[in-house]
C-alpha cells in the first residue's frame, strides 16, 4: 500500500469515527447531528474516491478501496431514500450508524492485513 493510500485511508477512518460520534448524539434536541454525521460519511466516500483513483495502488488496495466505497455508498443511498420517503429520523441515524460501523470494521480488517508501505 503507497503511503497516499495508507494517509486516505487513516483520514476515512476518522471520518467514521466522527461520524459515529456526531450520530451517537442525534436525537430530537439536535437535528443538526444527523446532518453532521451524514457529511462526515459523504467526506469518507470522497476520500475513497480519491483513493480508487490512486494510479500506484496496488491491485490489494485498489480492490479494497472499492469494496469500501460500494459498503459506504449503499449505505449514504439507504439513508437517503429512507429520509426522501419520510421514515422516521431514528430509522436514518440507525441505518447510517451502522453503516459508519460496518466500514470501519472492514477498513480495520483490511489495513490488519495490510503490510506497511517500503520506508514507512
Amino acid at each position: 500500500m503507497t503511503s497516499d493510500a495508507r494517509a486516505i485511508l487513516t483520514a476515512v477512518d476518522e471520518h467514521l469515527a466522527q461520524a459515529r460520534q456526531a450520530l451517537a448524539g442525534a436525537g430530537p434536541a439536535s437535528p443538526g447531528a444527523v446532518t453532521e454525521g451524514q457529511r462526515l460519511l459523504e467526506r469518507a466516500d470522497d476520500l475513497l474516491a480519491r483513493a480508487l483513483g490512486d494510479p500506484v495502488a496496488d491491485p490489494e488496495t485498489r480492490h479494497a478501496v472499492a469494496v469500501l466505497r460500494d459498503e459506504l455508498g449503499s449505505y449514504l443511498l439507504a439513508g437517503s431514500t429512507l429520509a426522501e420517503e419520510g421514515a422516521s429520523q431514528g430509522a436514518v441515524i440507525g441505518l447510517l450508524q451502522r453503516g459508519a460501523q460496518t466500514v470501519d470494521d472492514l477498513l480495520d480488517e483490511f489495513t490488519a492485513s495490510s503490510p506497511p508501505a517500503a520506508g514507512a
